[in-house]
């Protein structure tokens, strides 16, 4: 009978380790989702995109380490058009309802100059939606 409940209590562990790791990944993938969001806003010059994916608090810090709130930041970008991309994916943590990411993105110019810098990011699920409330670039290693 030992046996049994050890053997059922390892599958209800093992079940819930399942479940944990599907929701990460969901989660992950959500957050993913949000920041493609906000690099295509901003290949679109779309203001109102972009500020549907900021948190209202948010901050914004330049590689050169200039820091603009959300809405200096909307305020400022239309004059500084560019392309924006992720590659590869960036990775991200998910902590309940707070999620860090990282990694490379690339930022072109209207006149096609291409750059390659590394952010960070917070992301916060507000009502169900994720939002950045944190966005710090850096130069890149390789640039």
């Amino acid at each position: 009978m030992r046996a049994i409940m050890l053997g059922f209590c390892g599958a209800v562990i093992a079940a819930l380790s399942v479940v944990a790791v599907y929701a990460q990944s969901a989660d992950e993938a959500a957050v993913i989702k949000a920041d493609e969001a906000r690099c295509q806003a901003i290949s679109d010059n779309d203001m109102t995109a972009l500020g549907a994916l900021l948190t209202d608090d948010n901050i914004h810090i330049h590689t050169g380490g200039r820091i603009e709130n959300k809405k200096e930041y909307l305020t400022a970008l239309p004059g500084r058009p560019r392309k924006s991309w992720r590659d590869p994916a960036p990775q991200v943590q998910v902590y309940g309802d707070v999620a860090l990411m990282y990694g490379p993105q690339f930022n072109q110019s209207e006149g096609g100059e291409a750059s390659k810098i590394m952010v960070s990011q917070v992301w916060v699920r507000q009502n169900g939606v994720w939002k950045e409330a944190l966005f710090h670039a850096g130069p890149h290693p390789e640039s």
